[in-house]
């Protein structure tokens, strides 16, 4: 979000999120859609720098796909009524991954069994 004048909160903000696919996330039921949804953000998360969108329904694995390649588009509506124009949704907008997976962290050396007669370097 940008404006001319960095203290003027938008009357409205709504946010798109999109599959590669083209389908859009409806918040009203937790579903994916074939057509544009928007989802609104409350005033009381709009704030004139940055602006917060929790979905508990898209904390649900069932919902996301792990590693997709998801977009993230927001809308800000000023005062006057003015609409944001609207993007070319398989290209533009943020990308984001969800990654589920948990990392895997092991020590590599010394091999196992082995012992290390060397004293570690201190920082």
């Amino acid at each position: 979000m940008s404006d001319t004048n960095p203290d003027t909160v938008p009357s409205m903000v709504k946010i798109a999120i999109v599959t590669p696919g083209g389908n859009f996330w409806r918040e009203s039921d937790d579903s994916w859609q074939g057509s544009a949804q928007f989802n609104n953000i409350p005033a009381n998360q709009v704030y004139t720098s940055s602006f917060v969108y929790i979905d508990t329904g898209l904390e649900n694995p069932a919902n996301v796909t792990d590693m997709l390649l998801y977009r993230v588009y927001t809308f800000a509506y000023d005062m006057a009524g003015n609409t944001p124009s609207t993007p070319t949704w398989t290209t533009e907008g943020l990308p984001y991954r969800i990654d589920r997976t948990p990392p895997d962290s092991r020590p590599s050396s010394p091999a196992s069994g082995t012992t290390s007669r060397t004293t570690p370097a201190t920082g």
